[in-house]
């Protein structure tokens, strides 16, 4: 977030400032996923909608800028989309700041398609485009030449781990 704050819609104060609590309570229904070399260089979180079981939302995706078109992306999000059509939900939806060309190529890159709705961002000024992949369940994980780079055994390319689903108290 420091490295380029005009592209989230939150800021590293705000989420700096978030409690171990409110970390739990916002994923308690989901899941992390982290793309790991030796170290941690991406995350993405899943939550299904409160009101919609069929939709699971793509949130917090973040990739350091070391590991940035290495495939880390594409794999967070090819995780993300086989989490959710494991639950059986129809559509997977996002929103991204809109003036954000290079993570807007990465999710159409992953069948994720403009809605036409747009929102104004918690910050002055930024607006989220809402995006979405629907039919989950069937078709490709997005371009799969760019996930077999990140299958292949290097020591720089990324995997992709899960904790597991974390649950709150």
């Amino acid at each position: 977030m420091l490295d380029s704050p005009e592209a989230f819609g939150s800021n590293y104060q705000r989420e700096y400032a978030r409690t171990d609590e409110d970390w739990s309570r916002w994923i308690a229904n989901g899941a992390t996923f982290l793309a790991e070399t030796t170290t941690t260089v991406g995350l993405v979180a899943a939550v299904p909608d409160r009101d919609d079981r069929g939709v699971v939302h793509l949130m917090a995706m973040w990739v350091d800028p070391s590991a940035r078109g290495t495939g880390a992306a594409d794999a967070l999000i090819a995780a993300v989309v086989a989490w959710a059509s494991a639950r059986d939900a129809r559509t997977v939806r996002l929103h991204v700041e809109k003036n954000n060309a290079r993570a807007r190529r990465v999710y159409e890159r992953h069948e994720f398609r403009a809605t036409g709705n747009e929102i104004a961002g918690s910050r002055h000024g930024f607006t989220e485009v809402e995006m979405e992949r629907a039919s989950i369940s069937s078709g490709t994980l997005g371009d799969s030449s760019r996930r077999k780079s990140v299958a292949v055994a290097t020591a720089h390319q990324p995997r992709v781990s899960s904790p597991g689903t974390r649950r709150g108290d």
